[in-house]
């Protein structure tokens, strides 16, 4: 909704506020990379809901690696080669061009945290 043709058809600080009460990515989602294998989102990031932490932690056939091959985990904008190819059945690939994006930055943060304020 933020991007595309779309992009000026939805008032920006409600999208904002959407995508902090409903993550596009959850915690706990399992995405293939590019290279097959598999990372599992373990945070939220609050700056770009497109740049979740991840932890690289099963291989290409789906089985967990041995932890002597657990990296720690990291933002993929701290490790552009990580690339996302699907979510379940869906192709996402599409967040590689905007993971380094802030698409929320240039956002009064004050009136979104009041109008947050009103909803809980």
């Amino acid at each position: 909704m933020i991007y595309g043709s779309y992009r000026g058809c939805y008032d920006p600080e409600l999208l904002k506020l959407f995508c902090d009460i409903l993550s596009p990515l959850p915690t706990g989602a399992k995405l293939q990379l590019e290279n097959g294998q598999y990372c599992v989102i373990t945070h939220q990031n609050t700056e770009n809901p497109f740049d979740p932490q991840i932890i690289i932690a099963f291989d290409e056939n789906g089985k967990p690696l041995p932890k002597r091959l657990l990296s720690k985990p990291f933002f993929m904008d701290q490790r552009p080669e990580v690339k996302v190819t699907t979510f379940g059945k869906h192709n996402i690939s599409f967040i590689n061009n905007i993971v380094s994006e802030k698409p929320f930055h240039n956002l009064n943060d004050s009136l979104i945290d009041n109008c947050q304020k009103m909803f809980i």
